[in-house]
């Protein structure tokens, strides 16, 4: 499995071509209703330092179709949600309520209606929910906790998932944790551990990974694509996992381990990278190489904050329908996906 420049896609993790000042992508539903500031109650830099919203990341794999996500901010400019394609057949991944501290995945999970706490900066500092569902006469239930820790400059540095699943007579459970290390304003590693529990037998990963910077700032500590242009990474791009390093890393080492039923894997990925940047210093495109050959190239869109400071009303889009089991069944994949947690080596 190609990682490193894929780590949040394989995790399965959380956009992006410019979408137009009149917010017509991802199925035109938002509507003008009036002036707004040019400042977000999110602590984004990006946004209050720098005046401009990043609206999408396009994201190239070698030389396939890029896939490009899409992002739309309320009339406090702060980011409510988030959805890939457009027109037709846009799919809508994360929409967030903040008068009622709520996020749903419609389209992507079908979780809708999870609990949200958020800190004084609004980043996310809690996830929770829970189903309870019947599939072939079987009852399946569950619930997950995913909490957030910050340092006082809004840096993530921890970050733990808890999932609790049973169908039937089978029983699954996982826990993750990860460490964040951050050192003069730059990201310098972190380190995943995770433990779970299936048909009886108990896995144990972890996912380590070190990255080496350069002389290239990260004027408004924006989190690489490679973290934030994919179905999961929309919450970092969008500024609500705090702020990311303060100068662009030039490389990264991974390595990654799983013991399970009597057997020991580890898998090794090492990338380089290179960052081109817009005339006001935010990124425009940041292309990764791999030591196998693969590249990946992602290409950042922006527009300015105060042409789009307006209030926007969702309209009442309609969501596919899906039965409380299929939801219950992509509630368990969206938790497997989560951001940093290592796959089961069934999963890659």
């Amino acid at each position: 499995m190609e990682r490193l420049t894929r780590i949040l896609s394989s995790l399965t993790l959380v956009f992006m071509v410019v979408y137009a000042m009149t917010l017509t992508a991802c199925g035109d539903d938002d509507e003008d209703n009036g002036e707004g500031g040019s400042s977000s109650s999110v602590d984004n830099p990006l946004v209050n330092e720098g005046g401009v919203l990043l609206t999408s990341i396009s994201d190239q794999y070698n030389s396939w179709s890029p896939d490009t996500y899409y992002m739309y901010y309320d009339e406090k400019l702060r980011p409510y949600r988030y959805c890939w394609g457009a027109g037709n057949d846009e799919e809508e991944y994360l929409v967030i309520d903040y008068d009622n501290g709520k996020i749903s995945m419609p389209d992507w999970s079908g979780a809708t209606n999870l609990s949200m706490s958020l800190n004084s900066k609004g980043y996310i500092t809690k996830i929770k929910g829970s189903w309870n569902t019947t599939d072939d006469g079987e009852q399946m239930t569950g619930s997950m906790e995913w909490s957030a820790s910050y340092d006082k400059e809004g840096h993530l540095t921890e970050m733990t998932i808890n999932q609790e699943e049973k169908y039937g007579e089978d029983v699954y459970k996982s826990n993750s944790k990860t460490t964040l290390s951050w050192n003069d304003g730059k990201w310098i590693s972190y380190k995943s551990e995770s433990t779970w529990i299936e048909e009886g037998y108990t896995g144990f990963s972890t996912m380590t990974s070190t990255f080496t910077y350069g002389t290239q700032p990260n004027k408004y500590k924006q989190y690489p694509g490679m973290f934030s242009a994919n179905d999961e990474g929309g919450l970092f791009a969008m500024g609500l996992f705090g702020i990311g390093p303060n100068m662009l890393p030039t490389a990264s080492n991974e390595v990654e381990t799983e013991e399970s039923d009597g057997e020991k894997y580890e898998h090794k990925h090492n990338g380089t990278v290179t960052f081109t940047l817009n005339s006001n210093g935010s990124i425009d495109t940041e292309t990764w190489s791999s030591e196998t050959g693969s590249t990946e190239k992602f290409t950042f869109g922006y527009t300015d904050a105060k042409s789009i400071a307006k209030a926007t009303t969702r309209s009442n889009r309609t969501q596919p329908s899906l039965s409380k089991t299929e939801k219950a069944k992509r509630v368990r994949e969206f938790m497997h996906n989560l951001p940093f947690v290592p796959h089961r080596r069934g999963e890659r």
